[in-house]
């Protein structure tokens, strides 16, 4: 009887005094009202982002049909210039096969006269040649 004399002031205060096991039950009871505040609170920015995120792909996709048509659209014009160009060089390299081979065809004629001319200066040359071939048998004749 003694010891709780001496000692119960001292745990009268340890259990009341400064609040004791009364203010730890309220902190605890506050505490997991300020978790579930919080726990709410992420939940509802995260929803927020979700939808953010959601109205910025919806964004995306809507504009997507216009700018694939515009793509779509600066490529045909590529290829129309390409096909253009290929065509442009097509008829250039026509043309200047055309005039090579005009020359090339003047160039034949020319040689086909030459080669004329030469046959009829050998068919020339070799009468020449028999004439001459006569005359000499004639004079060695004539000079036995």
């Amino acid at each position: 009887m003694n010891f709780i004399q001496e000692n119960l002031p001292l745990l009268l205060g340890y259990l009341f005094g400064a609040g004791g096991i009364f203010a730890f039950i309220f902190e605890r009871k506050k505490n997991k009202a300020v978790t579930k505040g919080v726990q709410a609170d992420a939940e509802t920015k995260e929803i927020n982002n979700a939808s953010i995120i959601i109205g910025q792909y919806k964004d995306a996709l809507e504009d997507l049909p216009i700018k694939y048509e515009l793509k779509y659209l600066e490529m045909e014009k590529l290829w129309e210039k390409k096909v253009q160009m290929l065509s442009d060089e097509i008829k250039h390299l026509d043309n200047s096969y055309q005039r090579k081979s005009k020359l090339l065809e003047d160039e034949i004629k020319l040689k086909n006269k030459f080669i004329i001319s030469l046959k009829r200066e050998v068919r020339e040359k070799e009468s020449e040649n028999k004439l001459l071939k006569e005359a000499l048998k004639d004079a060695s004749n004539n000079t036995k």
